[in-house]
């Protein structure tokens, strides 16, 4: 008597709670609970040494014989909320969009899902946590703009969506070149040593440790998302030149034809078979002769050197003024080593909008209280 009128109290006071206006929706964590002594579970809420007293009699509407269907001892447990993936959805309102995202504008006049956050470390690869309306913080893509393969056409398996251009490529790996997140495979991100528009795929160490803590330390990046950092100027702590095996036991010569100039791989061996193509040209994995195979093979305007894409076309770095750029992003900005159009990147550019706005290292213009600014 005594332990299932104690099991009434307990799941009493739980309805309860329930009943004062806890939004569940938004409820990520559980409310904790503490045994009883007695093999039960009850919400915190009484005084230290206050115990439960039952009246005598059964609860109104309980069969005596009737067993609990909860096993008195197991705690009810729900798991924390996670957004399921819907970024960048096309949309004319919020019902278009996943739980807990919001239909919002770019750089244009059309609508996308995106993800409310409040730090860049909320975001998936690709994307950054960026002031997309006077009230709320949203991930937007890198480039500042959904293109289709981002959500409503996606690539097809073993191809990354390039947000700068909207093609489908081939996904890089681990200690591939890349310019943005969205180059890499799976969760990886683009880790770039500071004023380098070019960086390399490394693995994102926020909910697990690096697979190579050998070569790789888990420290936070720029926008302080830990990564696994190269410990030495070699990812994968090769020499320049060769490439990590997998299974890290060792460093070859190459990994792909990508990685041999003017060669194949040969992928025993994992030693580059070379070929005669014409000096301009490249001898690539599918044995032909093309512009390029690998990112080396690029060379932009000004010396630095692009991504060689599936097509075996070179791709430079984007490059903007603020002709190119309108509203919201009418200013022209080098964000980690690439150009892209943004809010602002000086006070005064801010001040088109409210002579009280001020310019965050974030390129977004905010009051002085981190309120949004808006016309």
């Amino acid at each position: 008597m005594r332990r299932r009128g104690l099991l009434i109290v307990c799941l009493f006071m739980a309805g309860s709670f329930a009943a004062c206006g806890v939004d569940k929706k938004n409820q990520e964590v559980p409310v904790d609970t503490v045994e009883t002594g007695d093999g039960f579970s009850c919400d915190p809420g009484k005084e230290p040494g206050e115990d439960l007293e039952e009246e005598p009699g059964e609860a109104p509407g309980e069969d005596p014989g009737q067993e609990p269907e909860q096993d008195p001892g197991q705690e009810a447990s729900e798991p924390a909320k996670v957004l399921e993936r819907g970024d960048c959805k096309s949309c004319t309102g919020d019902d278009d969009c996943n739980e807990g995202f919001k239909c919002l504008s770019l750089a244009s006049e059309d609508k996308y899902c995106l993800r409310p956050c409040e730090e860049h470390k909320d975001c998936l690869p690709g994307y950054q946590c960026f002031q997309a309306s006077s009230v709320l913080k949203a991930c937007v893509p890198n480039t500042y703009n959904c293109v289709p393969c981002a959500f409503d056409a996606p690539c097809d398996e073993g191809m990354c969506c390039d947000f700068g251009s909207g093609q489908c490529w081939e996904c890089r790996q681990q200690c591939d070149r890349c310019i943005y997140d969205s180059n890499c495979a799976g969760d990886m991100r683009c880790f770039k040593k500071a004023g380098s528009p070019v960086g390399v795929c490394v693995e994102e160490c926020e909910k697990q440790e690096c697979s190579d803590t050998t070569n790789f330390t888990c420290s936070p990046s720029f926008n302080n998302i830990q990564v696994c950092q190269p410990n030495d100027v070699y990812c994968g702590g090769c020499p320049d030149g060769t490439f990590p095996l997998p299974d890290g036991t060792g460093c070859v010569e190459c990994l792909d034809s990508s990685h041999c100039d003017d060669g194949i791989c040969d992928l025993i061996t994992y030693t580059c078979d070379y070929s005669e193509c014409p000096s301009h040209l490249h001898m690539c994995d599918d044995g032909q002769c093309h512009t390029c195979c690998e990112d080396a093979h690029c060379v932009c305007e000004g010396g630095g050197t692009g991504i060689c894409r599936s097509n075996f076309e070179c791709e430079c770095c984007s490059t903007c003024d603020d002709s190119d750029c309108r509203d919201p992003y009418p200013v022209c900005a080098k964000v980690d080593g690439v150009e892209m159009c943004v809010q602002c990147k000086e006070d005064a550019d801010c001040h088109r909008i409210n002579e009280a706005c001020i310019c965050t290292p974030v390129y977004a213009c905010e009051f002085s209280d981190h309120t949004a600014c808006t016309k």
